[in-house]
């Protein structure tokens, strides 16, 4: 489904043309671990954090569907491998208002083919052998 929002349509149209979003933060990530400045637990590590394509985000966060560890990489991006592995404390560091305040994800995302920057319903955490999603409540171990 394409997003209908000017702002973000045009940031997507040059950092396409340009590779700039015209709205560069002073401190712009290059990686999910250079947000560790501000969110500790976003050093580098070895829990990985999946986020939903824009494809499947309606799908996924209303929970009509759940994602499966058999199609994670045509369902979600790997944004980052990190070092906390409580997944409490990794969802509330991830959201956006937190890690990244003044927009310096926003290159990082679009790189990646993303259009979310707060971790939600859908996306995913693998925790040593183990995959969960974000849940309504909590989080729900993934099957195959």
């Amino acid at each position: 489904m394409p997003i209908h929002d000017p702002i973000f349509n045009e940031m997507k149209y040059l950092l396409e043309n340009t590779g700039k979003t015209g709205f560069e933060a002073d401190d712009e990530f290059k990686s999910l671990n250079d947000a560790a400045k501000r969110q500790r637990e976003l050093a580098s590590g070895s829990t990985e954090v999946w986020f939903m394509r824009p494809q499947f985000f309606s799908q996924f966060i209303s929970g009509t569907h759940s994602p499966t560890i058999k199609d994670l990489k045509r369902t979600h991006v790997l944004l980052g491998k990190v070092k906390e592995t409580n997944p409490d404390k990794l969802y509330r560091a991830l959201q956006g208002h937190l890690w990244s305040p003044k927009g310096e994800a926003r290159a990082l995302i679009l790189s990646k083919g993303l259009q979310h920057t707060s971790m939600s319903v859908g996306d995913v955490f693998k925790i040593g052998s183990k995959h969960y999603v974000v849940a309504h409540s909590g989080f729900a171990e993934l099957n195959e």
